[in-house]
């Protein structure tokens, strides 16, 4: 597989600008830059307010206002790494301006101020988001590698020399810690549908803060409120999964620091054994093994055995944050579900930055060097209307190999990635955004809640 090295010098390494730089997650960010091997820290984008300010002075208001809101026994406040001190804030104009030269961004923006992605991406940058802002557009891939790694692949050979580089998004914190555990249980089992509860820490709501007494020793549902949390986990699972039958999805917010809490009961189209069977699934489960990329977890998912286990505290970190906790496992004989289990993502690390990082150097070291090789009968010429293309597609269906859920194209009867004949056809399936409903193929809006925000998940 194509590959490109590694930069020999600091100077060399690709610039990481940080939009949202200020708020929790990109103050997370900008310290682990510090010491990357591919990507060096450019500018911190904050907002009017802190344009020009000290980053320091900034990182340490925020923090010492959170353990202030929250009290100092809930929130420990980050320290700050010695390595920013000469760091200051920049609007984003300034980094609209800049050049896009061996210079990506990572986003972490309000979805409010998703225009500013829009003209970054107009002025040539490549985006790599954790916003909701145009998530939920098919133009963008919504990637967690682990699960879904030739989307984002696909969706850039897809494009046409004049298209702009899209938006590549990463999902929910929640669900980039769930894709991963369902992948490594779909592959092995078929999953049929997913009750999920979450139970998710304060610092998944960034700078943000709750009134305390919602979750201060005490535990705030989110399904009706303006987070739309709960929305968002099941709609994204939908369309990483597209096979998915059933997803309820169940979100609260609870007195945890860091370190999202997930209750997944399962069922599948083949019964696992016994609950062995399924830790050692997930042991084994490594499909990013064959990418050399410095945010890879050597082990995808840690299973804890111990009653009693994930705990968010003790198990967020495996891994440097990277990898999913799992454990809890058990398969019930309840005519319920087939496999029910706990697991712990670090909500700022592998389900914020993090995700966005991977993506990054998924592209950076492998796939820019794959699409550049590749003849240039294979690119999309100008010419072609791919708003068409996009419509006969989703009139269509389309054909998807059942072993590694890659898209095949309909004139060839095997699997390009992994070589097997078992090719099935998946027929089209429109939803409504606002309430996940399924949408007939002929009608632009939904009969359950009349909204015409309808979107094709395959």
């Amino acid at each position: 597989m194509s590959t490109t090295k590694m930069p020999a010098t600091h100077a060399d390494k690709i610039a990481v600008s940080i939009l949202g730089g200020t708020g929790l997650v990109g103050r997370a960010l900008a310290g682990h830059l510090l010491d990357h091997p591919l990507f060096r820290l450019g500018m911190v984008v904050g907002s009017s307010s802190t344009a020009g300010k000290s980053f320091e002075d900034v990182w340490v208001a925020k923090e010492s206002s959170l353990s202030k809101h929250y009290g100092e026994a809930l929130w420990v406040p980050a320290p700050f790494p010695d390595g920013l001190k000469d760091v200051s804030i920049v609007a984003a104009d300034t980094l609209v301006s800049a050049s896009p030269e061996r210079h990506i961004v990572v986003s972490a923006i309000a979805p409010r101020l998703g225009h500013i992605e829009d003209s970054l991406q107009a002025a040539g940058f490549k985006v790599f988001s954790i916003s909701p802002h145009a998530r939920t557009l098919a133009a963008n891939p919504l990637v967690v590698p682990e699960a879904n790694a030739t989307v984002l692949l696909e969706t850039l050979a897809a494009r046409r020399p004049s298209d702009p580089f899209p938006l590549v998004k990463s999902p929910n914190c929640v669900t980039c810690g769930i894709s991963v555990v369902l992948k490594a249980i779909d592959d092995a089992f078929g999953v049929d549908s997913v009750a999920v509860t979450t139970f998710q820490a304060l610092s998944g709501r960034g700078d943000a803060k709750y009134e305390p007494s919602l979750v201060v020793a005490n535990v705030y549902p989110l399904t009706g409120t303006t987070e739309k949390t709960d929305e968002y986990q099941r709609a994204e699972l939908h369309r990483i999964f597209p096979k998915l039958q059933r997803c309820s999805v169940a979100a609260h917010r609870v007195p945890v620091q860091l370190g999202h809490f997930v209750d997944l009961k399962i069922n599948t189209r083949t019964r696992p054994a016994d609950a062995e069977a399924v830790n050692a699934v997930m042991e084994a489960f490594n499909p990013l093994a064959k990418f050399d990329l410095p945010s890879r977890p050597r082990q995808t998912i840690v299973v804890c055995r111990e009653p009693g286990r994930p705990r968010p505290k003790d198990d967020c970190w495996h891994e440097n944050g990277m990898a999913v906790a799992a454990g809890n496992v058990r398969t019930p004989r309840d005519g319920f579900f087939d496999i029910t289990l706990s697991m712990v993502v670090n909500n700022v690390t592998r389900g914020a930055y993090g995700a966005a990082l991977i993506n990054a150097e998924l592209y950076e070291l492998y796939y820019a060097a794959e699409l550049a090789a590749r003849p240039s009968s294979e690119v999309v010429p100008d010419t072609v209307d791919t708003s068409k293309t996009i419509k006969k597609q989703a009139s269509d269906g389309e054909f998807r190999c059942s072993a590694c859920s890659c898209r095949v194209p309909g004139e060839v009867g095997w699997c390009s990635n992994c070589g097997s004949d078992a090719v099935v056809k998946i027929e089209p399936e429109f939803r409504c955004w606002q309430c996940n409903c399924q949408v007939e193929t002929d009608l632009q809006y939904c009969s359950n809640c009349g909204s015409d925000d309808v979107f094709c998940f395959n």
